[in-house]
This record gives structure tokens, sequence and C-alpha cells, in this order.
């Protein structure tokens, strides 16, 4: 599913254009994941095992963007990807009233708005696709990213214990978070 482009002023004064990535877009969003891969260790992958070429991410996006009721939302500040969300629905009867988020900034951004406006984005996709529920995982620890749940009414509803095997040899759980909808 395709994003209606608009526009969003950050909390330091620039402007992020939220968009649908296209294949032009594709070479950018594997260095953008490169990067913010480097930028933390709370995200699911190590730089080295994100996308590695502009087709494979190509193909990515046609799927997604040719979804019924899946997007991904792109945000770009002076022509560069600041962040990039995702809202994955399945088609299936008995799930498609769940959806399921994620999202990943780069640390230039973060604490400007722009996760918060991103995440109202998804919100409101979702109920426009009818999602009764949204769930969402975070790695323990990650307390921006719990912030901006939790300010966006998630409620956590458990754990998964050592969900996470970081290179070092320590462990990290996922906290598991979902919003009603229906209120």
């Amino acid at each position: 599913m395709l994003f209606a482009m608009k526009q969003v002023k950050l909390k330091n004064g620039r402007t992020a254009v939220l968009r649908s990535a296209g294949h032009d877009d594709a070479q950018g969003l594997v260095d953008y994941m490169h990067l913010v891969y480097t930028q933390t260790e709370y995200l699911n992958r190590y730089p080295e095992e994100a996308i590695d070429s502009a087709a494979k991410e190509a193909l990515f996006l046609s799927g997604i963007n040719q979804a019924p009721a899946s997007m991904m939302v792109m945000a770009v500040v002076d022509g560069q990807i600041a962040g990039t969300c995702q809202l994955a629905v399945r088609e299936l009867t008995k799930l498609r009233h769940r959806g399921v988020v994620s999202i990943a900034l780069v640390s230039d951004y973060w604490g400007l708005g722009l996760g918060t406006a991103l995440m109202q984005e998804l919100v409101s996709a979702a109920r426009q696709q009818g999602c009764t529920q949204l769930e969402l995982a975070y790695a323990e620890g990650n307390v921006r990213a719990a912030a901006l749940y939790e300010k966006m009414g998630f409620k956590p509803y458990g754990k998964l214990p050592n969900a996470l095997a970081l290179k070092d040899g320590r462990m990290l759980d996922e906290v598991l978070m979902v919003k009603d909808l229906t209120r």
C-alpha cells in the first residue's frame, strides 16, 4: 500500500517529508539501514546483516508497496533518509485485525518528534485498514522506544527472554506491547 506524501515540522524547525519509498530510493535505504544498525544495539540486526544490494531492496519495496494493507513510510529531511516505519497486516481472515509496527530513526533525529509523527501515521493507517489491534516488540533497555510506545498508548503484555543475542555475549529480552485500536 502506498502512503500519501505529507510534511511534518520537527522540534528543531526543519521539515520532514513522509512518503512511500520507490525504486529510486533503494540504494539510499540500503545505506540508511547500515547506518542505523551501527547507531544502536537495540535493532534486530548488525550492519553486516542488512540487505546489501539496491536490487534486493527494490524487490522488497515493490512487494510492500503492492501489498493491500501493509506499508512502509520513509521520512526524508533535506534530501536524506532520517527514518522509516512499517505496518504489516496479514491477509488471513483470522489475523487481519492485527497489525505489527516497527520503526527506526537515524540518531540525529532522536527526540525531535519524528518518531511520534511516524507512529501516528501507522496508527491512522492501521485503523483505515480495519485493524483493531497493533503489536510491537522492542529490546529491553531501549528507553527511548519504550517512552514513545507508552506515549502512543501501547501496553506491555509480556517478555520474550533472551530474544537478542549480542556479539559480546549479552542477551536482551524483548518487551511485547499491544495497542487496542477500538478505543
